[in-house]
């Protein structure tokens, strides 16, 4: 606890106004004297408990089965040894408690020595508390002087363990007039920061045990003797360390010394006293403080303070975390200390007074508000949470959250009013004409920044609250209290001195002869903005109530967008039918405009200019709403039309329908009906396709070229479109589950996408924009390895990975993807040019072949990929550290020649396999956990033994990932030697790994280069662009004999946390 005492003692750095060099001498001299004393105390007594341990130590280790180390353990407080006043350590540490006390006591005529008795007893007339009632009572009866009745009083406390919490009674708010009255400004207990560290010191006396006689005679000082050094003991008590902990410097710190001058009040390093002019005087060795640097207070910049300022900052918090000192428009754009930062600039309230805020308006009628005493200790506790955590503790009582919420607008570089608007606003508020005053603060009000407005009026808003009548009769807080009280933290003008700006700012926050003239003169300023709240803030609070309509709005649309998801079309809802209606009505338009040139329209779809004359080649005069009626559930009589020429069959409603559904198989979309086509996609599927066919003058000849059958195999739109819709929702983290009913809009300001749901429209451009990705990717596959699966998991990457790069609006996302593809196509015609070199190459070897017999054999297509050894299978026995029911001594010989050098260092252990922990992935990611880079070893039921190995952990992921160390292998190739062969990195893309719940994959592009299933039973294997590798197996489809993953390791085999079996394994 008093570890962290150096932050009072760090805040002192400027001198009091009005405070003398002797004065805080003095203060100095009583705060180190009570440290020392204090000391000698905590020693005297971990002396005597470790002799007293050690001895019995020594006893119960001479018995069989007992160590011989010592152990210090902590005897309770009645069983230790007790200090009496024939201890010298005790005189001391009484002389030097009773010297803080009377320290800058006001002389009275009748005294002949200072004594603090008629404080101490006319505390008990104020604070009724038994136990220092009855202790001051029976001190009045065994003294007749006042000195003496004080001391008896002093001994009785430390023999009762009571002295800790009478002191905190006696200098508490509730006795404040009485310390006023008694004490001289100067003195130690007027002294906020030095009070605090005289009440830590007595705090860390609590387990000491204490007898000592009851009398008014001075206390027994020891005689002066040599200085001997203290043997080192072996255990000190933890309130020995704390008190250890507390430097000469800071104690001139907590006295109100300068850095700068501090060297003066400190004891010289040597022996012998060594007298320094000012001039020479010890330089503070601080780095932080020295690297300080004076900034101006720009809204983009962040103004920190040194840490020692805040010593709690040295636990590692970094600067980003920052709250106290900094800049009040710093905070509000920092998401981590303002939950709506990225929302809306008028809700960027930072988090610590949103949260003392709402704790306080939740607790109105706590007694003594603003009023009560909060230790300099107990709030470092709490500027640590609120800076580690980025919010204020949700138990926290109201007393401290008051504190804590004046304890940061106090540390603000910047007053709420600024520094240019603080004359004008001290001067409207000294108007006597109210109105003319509320007019005035009202213009200069609304002029201040936004984050000023807004935390000024939650602040003013509070205290309008708490100063009502039914709420000021509990709290204690009425107009004058509350403007009394706040004033000094948001009416201030920085300093002009010179110094750091760190400096000056705390010198300032803690000065009492500034708060108390801040106070004056802000508090009327203050207290007309509480009394006339509502027409002073009037605007602040329509623009405040706007940005939470526009914030309700957006989420209730972010919302719907899971909700359309999952609402299928209904013909019977206008809007529904209008939608389908018209997407008929394009479909109808682009075939009556290609009937007579069908051929040429699929030759020539990829053109904008033949896709425009295509649909203006002819407008139908078909009424908009033919099509209304034909789902209705019963039969009737539909509009005639141009194109039904039996419109007087029996049977024409249903031949209509059968022909738009026709129609719209033309398209892809291959349902028995039409509304079938919207099972997954629903009605958000619907609008996006409108969307897409209205705005993409090629949309519609690319459905219908897609559709067609080519060498190209086609795809279905409808199942295109509603993957596509679901993968958005997914990736965009729209979808709402019951587990998860709502968006929280707060986490979601976070994602680097936040701005895209600013755009018109965002969700239809980005279906549009990734059924285009997915027609490219599809447009590259060569005809016999396409995959709807693979395509789709692809254009899902390749989304997400957008995303990532914080689009503003859907035309990033297509810049980027433009500047993607086309370094994709310049990597794929320098393939094809190597390509056509080896070829060349083949070629020529084949020409030698006729002259030379050695060279018949084919030549060794993938020799670049793995070079020629000496295979020493003997080498390799000790590789595996356990046994493999799939790898020989070839296999690992040629493995770990393929493998990185800092995996050939290692030994193989075994993660998993089929045959130790069965057939199931789930088990072989739990075992997976934390291990990285692994090899996959496969053996299919033709006994071919392939591959992989993986750079990074194996994890579920909506993303491929991975780095280009992995590869593929297999030893199914007869031309090479042992038959392996290593497939690298192609780098035509960075397909590396992918793992879900229901598949386990390496590789893409074109096919997986190695897919097996949720069972680890079946798997596939193709022609794969991420490794340029042709399918691993004699047959694409293969049955898993043994699957096994190994890892690898320098020392021995690590604990690997295995999969727990149920009961009925």
């Amino acid at each position: 606890m008093l570890g962290k005492i150096s932050h009072w003692l760090a805040t002192r750095h400027d001198d009091k106004g009005g405070a003398s060099d002797a004065f805080v001498q003095q203060r100095y001299d009583a705060l180190t004297r009570l440290k020392n004393a204090t000391l000698a105390v905590l020693r005297k007594e971990n002396a005597a408990e470790l002799g007293d341990a050690g001895g019995q130590q020594t006893a119960s280790s001479q018995q069989p089965g007992t160590g011989g180390g010592l152990a210090a353990v902590a005897l309770p407080r009645e069983q230790r040894q007790q200090l009496t006043e024939r201890d010298p350590c005790v005189g001391e540490l009484c002389v030097a408690l009773e010297a803080c006390l009377v320290l800058g006591l006001k002389p009275r005529s009748t005294e002949e020595q200072p004594s603090w008795w008629h404080v101490l007893y006319a505390s008990t007339l104020i604070v009724d508390e038994p136990t220092l009632v009855q202790s001051v009572l029976s001190a009045a009866f065994l003294s007749e002087e006042d000195a003496g009745k004080a001391r008896c009083w002093l001994k009785i406390a430390l023999n009762n363990h009571t002295i800790e919490s009478s002191i905190m009674m006696i200098f508490s708010m509730a006795c404040e007039h009485l310390i006023r009255n008694n004490y001289e400004e100067w003195s130690l207990v007027r002294c906020s920061e030095g009070l605090g560290l005289f009440l830590e010191l007595v705090i860390a006396l609590r387990d000491v045990h204490f007898a000592i006689e009851v009398s008014g005679d001075p206390f027994h000082l020891p005689e002066p003797a040599e200085t001997v050094e203290v043997e080192p003991v072996v255990a000190e008590s933890s309130s020995g360390e704390m008190v250890a902990t507390i430097t000469d410097a800071d104690i001139a710190a907590a006295v109100g010394v300068s850095p700068s001058r501090a060297g003066s009040f400190l004891p010289p390093p040597d022996a012998e006293p060594v007298f320094v002019e000012f001039e020479d005087a010890i330089e503070v060795k601080d780095p932080e403080i020295q690297g300080v640097v004076t900034t101006d207070e720009d809204e983009e910049e962040v103004i920190q303070l040194p840490s020692a300022l805040f010593p709690h900052r040295l636990r590692g918090i970094k600067p980003w975390q920052y709250v106290f000192g900094i800049s009040l428009a710093s905070l509000s754009k920092n998401p981590y200390h303002s939950r709506y930062a990225l929302i809306d600039p008028f809700l960027a309230l930072p988090n610590i007074v949103d949260d003392c805020v709402t704790i306080l308006r939740e607790n109105p009628d706590t007694p003594r508000l603003f009023r009560t005493t909060v230790l300099s200790i107990r709030l470092n506790q709490l500027r640590e949470i609120v800076e580690t955590e980025g919010s204020v503790p949700k138990d926290l009582d109201p007393q401290c959250a008051g504190a804590l919420l004046l304890d940061f607008l106090k540390n603000l570089p910047d007053s709420l009013l600024t520094d240019d608007k603080y004359d004008a606003f001290v001067a409207a508020g000294q108007l006597r004409d109210e109105e003319a005053s509320v007019r005035n603060i009202t213009c200069l009000v609304n002029d201040l920044p936004v984050h000023c407005q807004i935390v000024l009026k939650r602040l003013i808003n509070l205290m309008h609250f708490l100063q009502q009548p039914e709420h000021s009769e509990l709290n204690g807080v009425d107009v004058f209290t509350a403007s009394t009280v706040i004033a000094p933290v948001i009416a201030f003008k920085k300093g002009s001195g010179s110094g750091l700006l760190s400096e000056r700012q705390r010198g300032r926050a803690h000065s009492q002869y500034q708060d108390v003239r801040y106070a004056a003169v802000g508090a009327q300023v203050v207290e007309r903005m509480i009394q006339h709240y509502a027409s002073i803030f009037h605007n602040v609070r329509i623009q405040v109530v706007d940005a939470l309509e526009r914030l309700e709005a957006k989420k209730e649309a972010l919302r719907m967008v899971s909700h359309q998801l999952k609402l299928l079309p209904q013909m019977n809802f206008m809007s529904d039918r209008q939608q389908v209606n018209e997407v008929t009505r394009l479909f109808r338009e682009h075939l009556e405009g290609g009937n007579n040139s069908l051929a040429g329209q699929v030759a020539e779809c990829s053109t904008p200019e033949v896709t425009a004359e295509v649909e203006n080649e002819s407008q139908s005069d078909t009424p908009f709403n033919l099509e209304l009626d034909l789902w209705g559930s019963t039969a009737a009589t539909p509009h005639t039309s141009a194109t039904s020429s039996d419109a007087s069959s029996p049977t024409t409603s249903e031949t209509t329908e059968q022909d738009l559904v026709s129609m719209w198989e033309q398209f892809g979309f291959n349902r028995p009906t039409i509304l079938g086509n919207f099972e997954k996609g629903g009605v958000l599927m619907l609008r996006a396709i409108l969307y897409w066919l209205n705005n993409d003058s090629n949309a519609l000849a690319l459905l219908k070229m897609r559709a067609l059958p080519s060498e190209l195999p086609s795809y279905d739109a409808g199942l295109v479109a509603s993957s596509i819709c679901e993968a958005l929702v997914k990736l965009l983290k729209l979808f709402l589950t019951p587990k998860h009913p709502e968006i929280d809009i707060v986490a979601m300001s976070l994602e680097p996408f936040w701005e895209l749901f600013d755009e018109d429209m965002y969700f239809n451009k980005l279906f549009m924009f990734m059924f285009q990705v997915f027609d490219q990717l599809w447009s590259e596959l060569d005809p016999k390895a396409a995959s709807f699966t693979r395509v789709i998991t692809e254009t899902e990457g390749i989304m997400n990975e957008l995303l990532k790069k914080a689009p503003v609006t859907v035309s990033d996302l297509q810049a980027e993807w433009a500047e993607i593809r086309a370094r994709r196509l310049e990597e794929t015609e320098d393939d094809d040019g190597l390509e056509q070199e080896e070829l060349i190459e083949d070629e020529v070897l084949q020409a030698a072949a006729l002259s030379d017999p050695s060279l018949l054999s084919p030549p060794l297509r993938y020799s670049k990929k793995k070079p020629s050894f000496d295979v020493r299978p003997d080498d390799y026995k000790s590789k595996l550290m356990d046994t493999s029911s799939i790898l020989t001594l070839e296999h690992i010989a040629y493995i770990d020649h393929a493998l990185p050098i800092t995996s050939q260092l290692c030994r193989w252990f075994r993660i998993y396999s089929i045959e130790a922990n069965g057939s199931s992935l789930e088990t072989l990611l739990i075992l997976a956990q934390k291990q990285s880079p692994t090899l996959l070893v496969v053996k299919d039921a033709d006994g071919n033994v392939f591959g992989g190995f993986a750079s990074d952990e194996w994890h579920r992921a909506f993303h491929y990932y991975g780095t280009g160390e992995s590869f593929l292998f297999s030893f199914a190739n007869s031309s090479t030697a042992g038959g392996f062969v290593k497939y690298q990195w192609s780098r035509k893309n960075s397909y590396f790994m992918l793992c879900s719940d229901e598949s386990l994959i390496m590789g893409g592009g074109g096919n997986f280069g190695l897919f097996l299933d949720s069972d680890l039973s079946r798997g596939s294997s193709g022609a794969c662009e991420t490794y340029n590798s042709p399918p691993l197996t004699t047959s694409q489809d293969f049955s898993c004999v043994h699957v096994e993953l190994w890892g690898f390791t320098t020392g021995d085999k690590p604990e690997i946390e295995r999969h727990r079996k149920s009961g009925l394994d």
